[in-house]
């Protein structure tokens, strides 16, 4: 498992490195093909890309790109075989716990919270690790390279950038809290349900002698408020994202005509100019993604 989770890790260092140098190398490529064109319009000849004129650089781009969806489909497959081993080893321990504990445990503990915490707790924790562990982890090093670069191009747009950056922060711990007492709610919700099931179902017999068929009904109905916890729980969730993607498109469209200005003036060449845009984009996206795992990790 170490050795797994340390190939993981480095996968996502390769693939967060090539990705940052992705949109420099574009950024050349595109300056070189622009200043061409400019030139053989000028001079009224045919423009071409050769081999040594554009040709091997295109080349070294493309090999970049596939490299880093290598290693991104490497580090998700190692990912997900470490979060089902992790997730076996915990089921086996709990099992040879559960054969470890006193009959009192089981006398004042509803098996139906039991089954809750042993199947849908764990399946919880499988999900988070196999995608947002791993999307947090590729997300601080793009956001810290991207930013980095960004610098390194326009200091004035990157505090644009930043500013947005910091009210989608500010939105996703609002959230986040909110998110939190939603999820709480709801996994107890699950648990009560499945705590009445499972004793419904196996005390049918006992509840049929009893004539507490009405009784038993009446409380599986008052379960009805897990629809309403989920509701809420899954609203918060996935409302996070359209939420901080919106603030982002707000802060790129200042960005855009900030940056157009200084095209026209000539403070920024057109492969730089895209080339922002490129890291914007990866700074903020994982930003979104990021939001959104930490309210669905909540859960």
């Amino acid at each position: 498992q170490h050795k797994r989770l340390a190939v993981v890790i480095v996968s996502v260092v390769l693939y967060t490195t090539l990705s940052i140098i992705a949109p420099l190398y574009s950024a050349h490529i595109i300056d070189f093909l622009w200043n061409n064109i400019k030139e053989t319009l000028a001079s009224g000849v045919a423009f071409q890309i050769t081999w040594e004129a554009g040709g091997r650089d295109i080349l070294f781009l493309l090999l970049i790109y596939l490299a880093a969806g290598l290693f991104y489909t490497l580090q998700s497959l190692l990912m997900a075989s470490f979060a089902e081993r992790l997730s076996l080893r915990l089921r086996t321990e709990i099992s040879e716990k559960l054969n470890r504990l006193p009959l009192s445990f089981f006398d004042r503990t509803k098996t139906g919270a039991i089954l809750s915490r042993t199947v849908n707790d764990l399946d919880k924790t499988s999900e988070a690790l196999q995608t947002g562990m791993l999307k947090l982890f590729t997300a601080v090093g793009m956001i810290v390279g991207s930013l980095v670069m960004m610098f390194r191009f326009s200091i004035l747009l990157t505090l644009v950038f930043l500013v947005f950056t910091g009210l989608a922060l500010a939105a996703t711990n609002f959230v986040a809290a909110k998110t939190l007492k939603s999820a709480m709610k709801r996994q107890q919700c699950v648990s009560n349900v499945t705590a009445q099931v499972e004793e419904a179902y196996s005390g049918r017999v006992i509840i049929k002698a009893f004539n507490q068929e009405e009784i038993s009904s009446e409380n599986m109905h008052k379960a009805e408020e897990l629809a309403e916890a989920t509701k809420k729980a899954d609203f918060m969730i996935n409302a996070i994202n359209p939420a901080i993607r919106l603030i982002n498109r707000f802060g790129q469209v200042l960005i855009a005509v900030l940056a157009g200005k200084m095209l026209l003036e000539g403070r920024l060449t057109v492969g730089v100019f895209q080339a922002f845009f490129q890291y914007a984009n990866q700074a903020s996206e994982p930003l979104t993604e990021a939001a959104y795992m930490v309210n669905s990790m909540q859960s």
